[in-house]
């Protein structure tokens, strides 16, 4: 294990139960070896015992600080010669990545992981922090994309409403919406939420709630109908915007938050509006697009980089042990963006 490696742990928003995780470190790998004279020889294989080829491992002297380094060949083996009797710092290095790189994976809850580097993604960090690798240029930031453009389809003069829209993937959603022609209004809990989706994140309306008539502002905002709706809370929201769908509506269920911790789920009461409006409701899941990652990373990327998109992350600090505390506030609606976990050692 490759001491000092950090990582940030996310609350994740697009899809209930997923936990997505920054390591900030160079994989690492297993190694078998044995002594024949003056050298050291083996093999190198990763987390499933399959052998890695081109591997580099490094072997530092503690006491000369002399080091030497030998490479796997294409079956993984390698071959250490004339290493002086001594205690040696054994370094195994893979080869698609080099110390100090930031990487982002799906691990779990926990400080350090050990990877065979795939499905581990090398961070370009001179285009944004690592942390904007889990919220506009991560898998929220995929939700929102694929939800509107896959799913929802929206076009140009369109209005998209959607719900917890200061969170994580109803940030980007809107801004989305905004860059491809469309209206966007976002609904949200409390002023200083609604604030931040008009001066910060571009919403042409927000509503507040906690304190409006949803459906009177909905009329207000959206006269002619709602084109899109993403849901991202359920409920008793989700029920006042199937009142106001336009023909031909389509309404995406990404999220039901409101409803995770209830003792009794609450379905949608009036979704025969979906037969009057002649509308559509579609439940998505983002691991359906994983093949399509990297086209919409680079789309994200783009648009980030242009100033399209802006990325807002809520970033608590504290332990491991305060993971449970943290994704709380995620149900209780305290996070303004992506809620992140910053793990205090790092």
């Amino acid at each position: 294990m490759i001491p000092n490696c950090r990582s940030f742990a996310a609350a994740c928003n697009a899809v209930a139960g997923t936990l997505c995780f920054l390591l900030l470190c160079v994989p690492t790998a297993g190694a078998q070896a044995s002594r024949v004279g003056a050298a050291l020889e083996g093999t190198v294989s990763d987390s499933s015992s399959a052998r890695i080829p081109q591997a580099a491992i490094t072997f530092r002297n503690t006491e000369t600080n002399q080091s030497r380094v030998a490479t796997t060949d294409g079956q993984g083996f390698f071959r250490a010669d004339e290493l002086a009797v001594g205690t040696y710092e054994v370094r195994l290095e893979h080869p698609g990545f080099a110390p100090g790189d930031c990487v982002y994976g799906v691990f779990g809850v926990q400080e350090y992981a050990v990877s065979d580097g795939s499905d581990v993604l090398k961070l370009d960090t001179a285009l944004a922090p690592p942390t904007t690798y889990l919220g506009a240029l991560g898998m929220t930031g995929l939700t929102a994309y694929f939800a509107l453009l896959d799913v929802g389809k929206i076009r140009a003069g369109e209005t998209v409403v959607i719900s917890g829209a200061a969170g994580a993937v109803g940030s980007l959603a809107g801004q989305i919406a905004k860059l491809k022609g469309c209206r966007a209004i976002g609904i949200a809990g409390g002023q200083e939420k609604c604030s931040a989706l008009v001066q910060k994140f571009g919403f042409d309306a927000a509503i507040d709630y906690k304190t409006e008539n949803l459906r009177r502002a909905l009329r207000e905002h959206a006269p002619g109908g709602v084109d899109v709706y993403l849901d991202n809370v359920g409920g008793d929201v989700l029920d006042a915007v199937l009142t106001r769908l336009a023909r031909g509506a389509r309404v995406i269920i990404c999220g039901a938050v409101s409803q995770y911790n209830a003792d009794r789920v609450q379905g949608p009461a009036n979704y025969l509006m979906l037969l009057v409006a002649r509308a559509s409701m579609t439940g998505m899941v983002i691991f359906d697009y994983q093949d399509r990652f990297p086209q919409a990373t680079a789309d994200l990327a783009r648009w980030f980089r242009d100033g399209q998109i802006v990325s807002r992350e809520h970033i608590v600090r504290g332990g491991v042990g305060d993971f449970p505390e943290a994704l709380l506030k995620l149900f209780a609606g305290e996070n303004t963006g992506k809620l992140i976990l910053a793990l205090d050692n790092g």
